[in-house]
């Protein structure tokens, strides 16, 4: 998994919860399966699950969220762990405009609602003034506004494109076996 995606994942809530899951999914996975399941594939699930229990603690009715969507699985762990300037030269940042946000995660194969989707992922049952900025601009700007606001008034709509833009997230630069490792720690 590469630095854009890790630092997504854990941008979108608190770190104690998710170093939590992800402990728990390794914990019943390696010994269940063998080391055949990567921390990256572990991650991924963990993405997925987090964000379900994040909800849940804030007490969102999502009525419509799929907490259950497939995750493709099958990824490898690279050779290296990413450095940490790798890891900030991928983030994004929320105080930029949306033109530049739009443009960094077209780089990575990612849209507008795509961005829009992950923006609004991050302040499920709570917000702050850095996402404020950042929500604000995504609302105001002539291209995301539309995405906003129809996310806004179909919150089916809104769960629906947030999982698929959790896949896709979850497939950028994947190692295949050739290419990488199981790790048996991550």
């Amino acid at each position: 998994m590469n630095a854009f995606v890790a630092c997504t994942i854990f941008c979108s809530m608190p770190q104690h919860n998710f170093t939590y899951v992800l402990k728990v999914v390794e914990i019943k996975t390696h010994p269940a399966c063998g080391q055949i399941i990567s921390c990256s594939d572990i991650t991924a699930l963990a993405a997925r699950d987090s964000v379900f229990l994040h909800l849940v603690f804030f007490k969102v009715h999502a009525t419509h969220l799929r907490s259950d969507y497939r995750v493709p699985l099958g990824r490898c762990d690279g050779l290296t762990f990413a450095t940490r300037n790798a890891t900030l030269e991928n983030l994004q940042l929320f105080g930029s405009a949306a033109w530049e946000l739009i443009a960094s995660v077209a780089t990575k194969g990612l849209d507008a609602t795509d961005l829009v989707a992950i923006f609004g992922d991050h302040t499920i049952g709570h917000g702050n003034c850095w996402s404020f900025t950042a929500h604000q601009d995504l609302y105001t700007d002539r291209t995301t506004r539309p995405i906003v606001t129809s996310f806004a008034n179909n919150q089916s709509l809104f769960y629906e494109r947030l999982a698929f833009s959790m896949i896709t997230m979850s497939m950028l630069n994947v190692l295949t076996w050739t290419q990488g490792e199981i790790r048996a720690n991550c």
